[in-house]
């Protein structure tokens, strides 16, 4: 596995590449999600490694939080990612069957979500995003898995800058992909 961050530029121009695959600060264990803060500082979930790292856009390490668990600010197996603009961080704790806010220096703020089905509630969330109103929201199963739906919960936030699709995750003037497939 690759393990590793691409980066291009708006226009889609190749612009560098970095990380080193393993489970201690500032390596990469299955990167899953990718979203960029207010001051262009990259965020990690990653689904192997159980929690989520900050970095700069050049890939120097930031921080990180979460381990594998299910309380609050622990991880089973997060998925998406996503910054609002109040600088709080959602993350789709998709084995956890939640989705958690933190603060922008990953302190623990709330939970939404548990495991199980019907109005309000979620099933495997793989992602996370922002709406203009400021409601955090997840998306519910995958394929073969799951009801595929869309749950939310308040989040106060405003909206994110762009649009988010897959693992990709874009915030000024870059454009991040994350790259963990098997390396030929």
């Amino acid at each position: 596995w690759l393990n590793r961050i691409t980066i291009f530029d708006q226009d889609g121009q190749y612009v560098g590449k970095w990380g080193l695959p393993g489970s201690g600060a500032g390596q990469l264990h299955g990167p899953a999600g990718i979203a960029f803060d207010q001051n262009n500082h990259m965020l990690i979930s990653e689904n192997l490694g159980h929690r989520v790292q900050k970095f700069t856009k050049d890939g120097k390490f930031l921080q990180k939080w979460g381990n594998k668990g299910s309380g609050r600010g622990e991880f089973w197996n997060p998925w998406g990612v996503t910054v609002d603009d109040h600088g709080h961080v959602f993350v789709a704790d998709w084995g956890n069957n939640r989705v958690q806010k933190f603060d922008g220096d990953g302190r623990y703020v709330s939970t939404f979500g548990h495991p199980q089905s019907g109005k309000g509630l979620l099933h495997l969330p793989s992602d996370v995003a922002v709406d203009v109103d400021g409601r955090a929201i997840g998306l519910s199963g995958q394929v073969g898995v799951g009801d595929h739906s869309v749950r939310s919960g308040s989040s106060r936030g405003v909206s994110v800058e762009c649009q988010r699709t897959g693992l990709i995750s874009c915030r000024a003037d870059l454009v991040g992909v994350v790259t963990n497939h098997p390396a030929r």
